[in-house]
């Protein structure tokens, strides 16, 4: 409710700026001088709209949306007994992955300690896709990873992207990368349709 309400304010606010020479020149508001509503002013105040949009959307839809696609999960903790180094880690992922998770698409999420996202990603081929990632230089801070199985392969897209709008990676790009045949991100989709407008209502020359 409380994003809800700065939203609104920041839209009012946007509105009072852009109409303030309209209201002025019909006598509804003092004169004055008039606030500045420059390009640059009116881009960042848009981008903080559709972040606003964004955060607002996740807490209503993105939580549920995901579960909706997501069949099961698994963890695997990063520990002693696991080995020391990267590759003999990544070789005892393997041979839990084809024991406990066997789907080959789904979504994965590796944690630190403080439980932060550090990265998320997808696979439609099985264990290749998170292994790689054994070689990262923010590998060392992770404790554990999260095998999210996805309904379909077409799904896979979409969780991907709710995931990264729900827990926000540390070393993520922001939205992930869309591929043909793939579902849309239902978030993604309606925060374009939101910035479309605004930018609509706000267009300058």
């Amino acid at each position: 409710m409380a994003k809800a309400k700065e939203f609104e304010r920041a839209l009012d606010q946007l509105f009072r700026e852009r109409t303030h020479w309209l209201r002025t020149a019909v006598g509804h508001t003092k004169p004055g001088p008039a606030p500045q509503f420059t390009k640059a002013k009116v881009e960042k105040k848009l981008s903080q709209l559709e972040n606003l949009a964004r955060v607002i959307l996740c807490k209503k839809r993105a939580e549920q949306e995901f579960d909706k696609i997501v069949e099961s999960y698994r963890q695997w903790h990063i520990k002693k007994g696991k080995g020391w180094r990267w590759r003999e880690r990544r070789a005892s992922f393997g041979r839990w992955y084809d024991t406990q998770v066997k789907a080959s698409h789904c979504i994965y999420s590796f944690w630190d300690k403080n439980r932060r996202c550090l990265y998320i990603g997808r696979s439609i081929n099985g264990k290749g896709r998170p292994q790689a990632h054994f070689e990262k230089f923010w590998f060392p801070r992770a404790t554990r990873i999260d095998i999210a199985i996805v309904s379909t392969p077409s799904q896979v897209h979409r969780a991907e992207c709710l995931a990264i709008d729900l827990w926000d990676p540390l070393y993520n790009d922001r939205q992930s990368a869309k591929h043909k045949y793939q579902k849309k991100c239902p978030v993604c989709s309606d925060v374009k349709e939101i910035s479309a407008e605004l930018r609509s209502l706000f267009k300058l020359k």
